[in-house]
């Protein structure tokens, strides 16, 4: 027993510092096109749950596999995501304009928060819900919002946690090499869980084929009929 086996606690922690330091990087880099937002943070969730958390097979491998197996899709829910939250800043600036002068300012404005505090648990839900489901864009966007929306004290810790994680990055720079891969560590967690409690509930199986470490990936598209099965046979349950 040395400092330097794997073993030895001291070294886990170090070796589990330095993978999420790498895994900030990668993020980082693959988020400088901006519209790859959506795909570099679901390759940042997969390789957080199935290497730092568990037994992958590589931080840069999974990393990288997961990001251009999710690029279709991510590109185009990025796109969407950011012009949604563009419409929304504006609408509140403009309703911040006019809060003084009419109620007009102060219904848009309260819309406009309405909106945002359901968007953005949802756009949260994204990047997990890309990398765990085989499904279409439109689906990943109907299971992220059915998720939010089950979740709401889940949904406050993230928000609170992302904006303490923004507010630190702002004053500290460098901490963008660390707090992504941190952040999403913290949440990773409890969205696998409700995720995979969905896939239980639901009736649907994971491919028998993958390996254990493989990219998890729903055998069937768990889109909008998989969504659309749960909810009604759930609906048919309750008393």
């Amino acid at each position: 027993m040395g400092v330097f086996n794997y073993d030895n606690p001291i070294m886990a922690v170090m070796i589990r510092i330095a993978n999420l330091m790498l895994l900030s990087f990668y993020w980082a880099v693959c988020c400088i096109p901006v519209v790859t937002i959506i795909p570099a943070s679901a390759a940042l969730y997969h390789t957080i749950v199935t290497v730092v958390q568990g037994n992958g097979a590589g931080v840069t491998k999974d990393f990288f596999q997961v990001f251009i197996r999710e690029l279709k899709n991510g590109i185009l829910l990025s796109v969407v995501c950011l012009l949604c939250c563009g419409l929304l800043a504006y609408g509140w600036f403009l309703g911040s304009q006019l809060w003084q002068d009419s109620v007009f300012g102060v219904v848009h404005t309260a819309v406009g928060l309405l909106l945002a505090v359901i968007l953005i648990p949802s756009i949260l839900y994204l990047p997990p819900v890309l990398s765990r489901f085989t499904c279409s864009a439109m689906g990943v966007v109907r299971l992220s919002l059915y998720f939010s929306s089950q979740h709401i004290l889940r949904d406050v810790y993230m928000l609170v946690l992302l904006v303490l994680v923004g507010v630190l990055i702002d004053f500290y720079p460098v901490l963008l090499l660390i707090l992504p891969a941190v952040y999403m560590d913290l949440i990773a967690t409890g969205m696998k869980k409700t995720m995979e409690a969905y896939i239980t509930s639901a009736g649907l199986s994971e491919d028998d084929d993958e390996e254990e470490d493989a990219p998890q990936s729903a055998a069937e598209d768990m889109g909008s009929i998989a969504l659309d099965r749960y909810l009604t046979e759930s609906e048919k349950e309750a008393p």
